[in-house]
């Protein structure tokens, strides 16, 4: 997603996400919490199978699932500067 269509979907989020200072509305924090528990978010440790090797699959699995949550604040709380630069 590029341009103009970045643009609103990160003003989308805010939106629903932010007052007007950029404060978390209401029950945006409890929202933003279980999205972090939903993803995993803050999982340090790594899974393993009932030998205890690495599973490879449960990896990317948890990978995935952070890259959503990390996505969703970049969308609520990152520069969006480049994207209303004219070129």
């Amino acid at each position: 997603m590029k341009g103009a269509d970045e643009l609103e979907v990160i003003r989308s989020w805010r939106a629903l996400f932010l007052n007007d200072d950029g404060s978390l509305r209401d029950n945006a924090g409890a929202v933003l919490r279980d999205l972090e528990a939903i993803c995993q978010a803050m999982r340090t440790d790594l899974p393993v199978d009932d030998q205890s090797r690495v599973d490879p699959s449960r990896v990317v699995e948890i990978h995935a699932k952070r890259a959503v949550f990390i996505t969703a604040k970049k969308r609520l709380f990152g520069p969006i500067g480049h994207l209303t630069e004219r070129k």
